[in-house]
């Protein structure tokens, strides 16, 4: 049964003055909201896991974070003078059927995992 939980772990180390991003995956009903939040400073080492960020007043989430919760920063996607975000795919990572016909799972170059979308 370890081995099945440990899948899907990952060890994190971080130190007081790195950067990281604070998940917000877990709110209500925000489709087109943000996955992550920051980046913030971590401050402290709490637990074995856990960290406590640097976060302003009204940011509204909690101060502490457990390892799994926070991702490093990332930088921008490039913008057009029109604020258009170029994005250029990168390998498809699966295909469904739906109601509306074919879609594929597209990862997109330069950017993270998680972001990849259907198309």
């Amino acid at each position: 049964m370890k081995h099945q939980a440990d899948k899907h772990r990952r060890d994190v180390h971080l130190e007081p003055g790195d950067s990281r991003k604070q998940s917000v995956a877990r709110r209500r009903n925000e489709k087109l909201a943000p996955r992550f939040f920051g980046p913030f400073r971590v401050l402290e080492k709490i637990g074995q896991v856990a960290y406590r960020l640097q976060l302003p007043e009204a940011a509204h989430i909690h101060n502490k974070a457990i390892a799994e919760r926070v991702a490093s920063p990332t930088l921008p996607a490039t913008l057009t003078e029109d604020m258009e975000v170029l994005l250029k795919p990168g390998q498809v990572e699966g295909v469904r059927e739906g109601e509306a016909g074919k879609e594929v799972l597209i990862r997109w170059k330069d950017l993270p995992e998680y972001e990849a979308t259907w198309e």
